[in-house]
């Protein structure tokens, strides 16, 4: 279970929506493309990440690769300190599946339909209002959002800003190495359990080329 600060994000069916819509919508982008696209950003092909602008350019696959990461985090027993990462992953993913919601709701049940919990739950405002109170409630600063701008800043001011946040080098390089990375990692899969069904592992290992006989 992810904890943020003091808070604990709950396993609950909202937060699987939030991560089963993300994952769907941003698979979908990835399916609907040029297969080169999959090792690509397309501003027209955006996955769920798009919500961080430092991550947007991160490609598809390994968009799903990082919300396989935090998904499996969030769904461990035992508690687990969130970190940046995962923090601007689970902000994109609310923030994604709230935007679907008002503006996609087909979106929302299509990626609902025929899932680990083949849901039917209404798309509406309020589903929206309730996955951005899912992540609004917890005690975080949304740092990953400002983390581009360290980049326009002279040196000396990047270092006192980044102080004042809080945000180490550490986190930093993990944002760059999520850029860099343009393939998911065959631990993908079996950190999905839960989010997908059996038959959908299949078609993601062959659409990602990985092999399904990793473990988690």
């Amino acid at each position: 279970m992810l904890q943020l600060a003091h808070e604990q994000l709950p396993q609950s069916l909202l937060s699987y929506v939030a991560f089963r819509v993300a994952l769907r919508r941003t698979w979908d982008a990835m399916s609907a493309a040029p297969r080169t696209a999959i090792f690509s950003a397309e501003p027209e092909r955006t996955g769920y990440l798009a919500e961080v602008p430092f991550l947007r350019e991160t490609s598809l696959a390994v968009q799903l690769d990082v919300l396989a990461r935090t998904w499996r985090r969030h769904m461990q027993p035992e508690i687990i300190r969130a970190d940046l990462l995962d923090e601007a992953v689970l902000y994109a993913a609310c923030e994604a599946t709230a935007h679907c919601a008002e503006h996609e709701p087909q979106h929302v049940h299509r990626a609902l339909l025929g899932g680990p919990m083949d849901l039917m739950i209404p798309v509406d405002l309020a589903l929206a209002g309730d996955l951005r109170q899912l992540y609004l409630q917890l005690p975080t600063e949304g740092d990953f959002l400002l983390v581009g701008q360290f980049l326009d800043m002279p040196p000396d001011e990047a270092v006192e800003w980044k102080q004042k946040l809080g945000v180490t080098e550490t986190q930093l390089t993990q944002f760059f190495n999520v850029l860099s990375q343009w393939r998911a990692r065959p631990e993908t899969l079996p950190r999905l359990q839960g989010l997908i069904t059996d038959r959908e592992r299949t078609e993601l290992a062959a659409a990602l080329s990985l092999s399904e006989t990793v473990s988690a």
